[in-house]
């Protein structure tokens, strides 16, 4: 683990850790999923939770269902997860979980959190200084040059609100957001247990100075390449401090500036629907999530809802998975994201996941680790293409789609792409495709 305290050894340790990972193996955050190519089991996380703020289930319905669900022709519950008409006045608000990730992002807190001692301490104060910095420069080279090309190159699916699906999402919500601001609903999935905020108005300031320098440990990736990787994410969120992908998520939501109204745990059920679950669940539930509700700006009274639920999305495991299944295939019409995706959905045994997403979706938009471009048959789907395509990095050099390479070669409407995203940070040469479903063309 990288130690902060010493600010002059920062540089060559940060240097080194990505010096280290690009010898590596290059997965991003969305799980560790193996291919068959790798003939290896897909990997489990066992992890020890500590003592944190965890998300809070409604008082009046610790383990009972949402009201999500709707009845097919026989009478069968069939989930219908992807309507959000929530209003302000619906939501019971916590302002806790909004005062703790505005913390933890070097942001100061609304006046009366009760934090102000914690505000107080040389700990925060540096790490203020030092995520302020940070998250200025993304800002400027990433975020906000995304934000702008979405503008123009995703104004249709901006324009409709529509739900977006994020699976092998990792705690990735900065991207998602500042590429589709509008959605009501995120959907992200990824193998990563969700975690819990840290119960910081109990912590010394030996404890928050700790935690603090974990939150760094855990971001330096996404701060220097675009995407986590995969063994140093699960090595970071098995640690007692920043234990999931929960904090992360919230950082990213009120560094975006959202604000987070309240913060609940969930899964999905045998029948398909979200249900609430009490605050102290074992992590072995199966399909355990959050459910974050929040609005885009601090003054907005526009509720959207974010669910992250962790999972295996392997064949194997995931065909047993009846519930995630019904869920997934009742979310009705979405449009998907997929980035640093380790080449997975390639494979024959990311089938299911892949025809939901190919089934459900009116756009897709991906990077070359996405669905493999042979999967977009023409007379389903228009697809555009941004960028440039170049081999992929050495740790994934069988991916090649010869396809996909002639086509950036071939045509002559390949648009650019402003910003860097996914596995080719470092050429600085990246590669967008957007699937456009014919027959939402054929609506319009």
């Amino acid at each position: 683990m990288i130690n902060f305290k010493n600010a002059g050894k920062t540089a060559l340790l940060v240097f080194l850790t990505g010096l280290i990972s690009v010898s590596g193996i290059f997965y991003s955050c969305r799980g560790t999923q193996t291919s068959k190519q790798n003939d290896q089991e897909p990997s489990k996380i066992n992890p020890i939770d500590s003592t944190k703020v965890e998300p809070k289930s409604d008082s009046s319905a610790n383990n009972t269902s949402t009201d999500t669900s709707k009845s097919d022709q026989n009478g069968k519950p069939t989930p219908d997860n992807s309507k959000n008409d929530l209003k302000l006045s619906d939501v019971k608000q916590n302002r806790t979980y909004d005062d703790i990730a505005r913390l933890i992002a070097g942001l100061k807190p609304d006046s009366g959190s009760g934090l102000d001692s914690l505000e107080s301490f040389d700990a925060w104060k540096k790490h203020s200084v030092y995520f302020n910095a940070n998250w200025s420069n993304i800002k400027k080279r990433r975020l906000a040059p995304m934000n702008q090309w979405g503008k123009t190159e995703l104004a249709d699916i901006n324009s409709s609100g529509k739900d977006i699906f994020y699976p092998f999402s990792g705690a990735d919500f900065m991207s998602v957001f500042s590429l589709f601001p509008n959605a009501k609903t995120y959907t992200m999935l990824a193998l990563e247990r969700p975690g819990a905020l840290p119960n910081a108005g109990k912590m010394n300031e030996e404890q928050f100075s700790g935690y603090l320098n974990a939150v760094k440990t855990s971001l330096i990736d996404i701060f220097m390449r675009s995407f986590f990787v995969t063994r140093n994410m699960q090595k970071d969120l098995m640690k007692q401090n920043v234990n999931g992908t929960l904090p992360l998520i919230s950082i990213f939501m009120v560094r975006t500036g959202c604000k987070i109204l309240n913060i609940e745990r969930v899964k999905v059920d045998k029948l398909g629907k979200i249900v609430n679950i009490p605050e102290d669940s074992a992590n072995s539930v199966l399909n355990r999530g959050v459910r974050i509700t929040f609005t885009p700006s601090k003054n907005s009274s526009d509720v959207r809802i974010l669910y992250y639920f962790s999972l295996d999305l392997v064949d194997e495991t995931f065909s047993k998975n009846k519930g995630m299944l019904t869920y997934l295939k009742g979310m009705g019409s979405v449009n998907s994201y997929i980035k640093s995706a380790s080449y997975l959905l390639h494979f024959g045994n990311f089938s299911l996941i892949r025809n939901i997403i190919l089934a459900n979706s009116d756009h897709v938009l991906q990077d070359d680790s996405g669905i493999s471009y042979a999967f977009y048959k023409k007379d389903i789907w228009d697809v555009k293409l941004y960028g440039s395509y170049e081999k992929p990095i050495a740790q994934f050099k069988h991916q090649v789609q010869k396809d996909l390479r002639d086509a950036y070669k071939d045509s002559v409407n390949v648009k650019a792409l402003p910003f860097i995203t996914g596995y080719h940070w470092g050429t600085k040469n990246p590669n967008l495709q957007l699937a456009v479903k014919k027959t939402h063309n054929n609506k319009n």
